[in-house]
Parts: C-alpha cells; structure tokens; sequence
C-alpha cells in the first residue's frame, strides 16, 4: 500500500577469532519505495517571453505493484573490546565502513524527463556521499 515506504532486511555476522577482537559484517537488503506509474508524454504550446514555444508534461498514477530498485548497503566494523580492571565497564575502540560497497551499484528510481524537450532520463537513487563513511571511535558501557 501507499503508506509502506521500504521493507528491511538486516544481515549480521559477527566473528571473534581472538579474545578481545571481533570483525562485524552487517547487509542490510532494502526493498525499493512505491514508484508512480508514468503515463505517456504530452506536448502543448506555451508562450514564454512572448515566444510560442512547445512544452511536454506527463502525468502519473500511484501503483501498488511498482517499486524502486533494492539496495544493500554493507557496513564493516573492526573492534578491540574488554573491560577495565576490578570493574564491570566495558570499552570498545573500532573503526569502520559504512556502506563499503557504495560505488557498485546505483539503484533505477524512476524516469524523468525534460520538459523543454521531451526527452527521458532514468534517475537513479541518492542515498550516499559518493564515498564509503568511515568512522573510527571509543565506546564505554557501564
């Protein structure tokens, strides 16, 4: 339905070959948003500037049927972790990669199209920076 914008599915695995050292894996499939369903280019007149010039529009309907393209974004996470001595606070010091695949693929959203010219575009989606995010941090938990 309308109001459903994605659905998730998460992938976590976490492996600890030493004591006090894991490597996390985490996909995360998302399926794509509604997408409208495009009806066919219309050209009309219009005067601009006091030039007749010829302008395209199209209209469009909701679909419960069609959607985006998926995504799936895959973060990697190296950590050191342990506790502090005679105490229950645990620390933590990772570094990471947000969205390490991020540059291998581009999901199709939609079609646009330009309206000067009529021609047609397919758009792909823009949920990133155009980079992997790394971050590098300390945690603590008491």
């Amino acid at each position: 339905p309308g109001y459903h914008r994605f659905h998730t599915l998460n992938l976590v695995s976490v492996w600890k070959p030493l004591d006090g050292f894991s490597l996390m894996i985490k996909a995360t499939l998302a399926s794509g948003t509604p997408r409208a369903e495009l009806g066919p280019l219309n050209a009309y007149l219009s005067v601009v500037n006091g030039v007749v010039t010829e302008r395209y529009t199209r209209t469009s309907t909701y679909s419960d049927t069609l959607r985006t393209d998926p995504s799936l974004p895959v973060d990697i996470k190296l950590a050191w972790h342990g506790f502090f001595a005679d105490s229950r606070v645990e620390w933590e010091a990772y570094l990471a990669v947000q969205d390490a695949f991020v540059n291998l693929y581009t999901p199709v959203i939609n079609e646009s199209y330009d309206s000067y010219t009529g021609s047609t575009v397919a758009q792909t989606a823009s949920f990133n920076i155009g980079f992997p995010l790394p971050s590098l941090g300390l945690k603590i938990n008491f």
